[in-house]
């Protein structure tokens, strides 16, 4: 898996970049492709599939020192590899309906002078739709359901296994909104996800969290770019202590609308705040969508 990822960002980075015969309206990214987060507060319109292939590299740069307490940088000689390939498709069952289903990859190689341990295979899957309320030109709303599935190997584990899944249920209800000022979009988003106990009946923790963050897109004589940043933010729930774990991270990020079916985004989420965890990290999201337009 981890020589595929590898593969699959030289085929991206390869890609012919060059400038258009056109200038792209930046609508037409807004309304089909938007941001690299999952959020979609604007529906792709009926009869239309959306297709995107996403490669994770998760690095950790920051852990617990189990004595003192206190954050300290990850020792040379740890060596934590995560990525994963998540793979989304979305069809516009009608203008103000999507249905969408979400299946990731995972690879996972972690080595320590103590122990080494790995995880390669499935993880969990999820399936849902959202329901686009408002949709003009100024602003947009949508609410969003996902299942997830226990499908990610999480019981019967060696050692040297890491788990792949949660082994729970997951129910997750969103709502997303957009609004466009002259030049810059601001996006938001809020969700609650509730998870059952899992196979081996321990209760895993629930969740909530934001998304607020902008976005930029600008036609230049080299092609139609675009950038988006912001904040985001989750806090795990227990059941006895709502405070137990609050994470908090930056986003910035990038992409090229090659064209009206094809656009490439690079992005970067950052924790910039943990309040009770064992490794602190930063993800690259390499993205590829693809539009598959049956309207034209």
């Amino acid at each position: 898996m981890r020589y595929r990822i590898i593969i699959y960002t030289l085929l991206v980075l390869g890609l012919k970049v060059n400038a258009q015969d056109h200038n792209i309206d930046s609508t037409i990214y807004k309304r089909n492709f938007y941001t690299s987060t999952k959020v979609r507060p604007v529906n792709i319109a009926k009869g239309n599939y959306l297709f995107t292939s996403q490669a994770t590299f998760k690095r950790y740069y920051k852990t617990v020192n189990p004595k003192s307490g206190s954050f300290e940088k990850l020792s040379d000689k740890v060596v934590l590899n995560d990525a994963s390939l998540n793979l989304t498709a979305i069809y516009g069952l009608g203008n103000k309906i999507n249905l969408i289903a979400f299946i990731p990859f995972k690879d996972f190689h972690h080595y320590t002078p103590m122990n080494f341990s790995k995880g390669i295979g499935l993880g969990d899957i999820s399936i849902g739709g959202n329901y686009n309320i408002i949709n003009d030109s100024l602003n947009a709303f949508s609410l969003r359901l996902d299942v997830g599935f226990p499908t990610g190997k999480n019981t019967n584990l060696t050692k040297q296994e890491i788990p792949l899944g949660t082994g729970a249920f997951s129910t997750r209800l969103s709502a997303e909104g957009l609004h466009s000022f002259k030049k810059t979009d601001l996006i938001y988003a809020a969700y609650y996800e509730y998870k059952s106990p899992n196979s081996s009946g321990t209760d895993i923790d629930d969740e909530v969290g934001i998304y607020t963050f902008f976005q930029n897109n600008f036609n230049t004589k080299y092609g139609n770019f675009g950038i988006e940043y912001g904040l985001t933010g989750n806090i795990q729930i227990p059941a006895a202590d709502i405070s137990q774990n609050i994470t908090a991270q930056l986003f910035i990020g990038a992409n090229y609308l090659y064209n009206e079916h094809l656009n490439i985004q690079l992005s970067i989420p950052y924790t910039i705040y943990q309040q009770k965890a064992f490794l602190t990290d930063y993800t690259v999201l390499l993205q590829v969508d693809y539009l598959f337009n049956r309207n034209k």
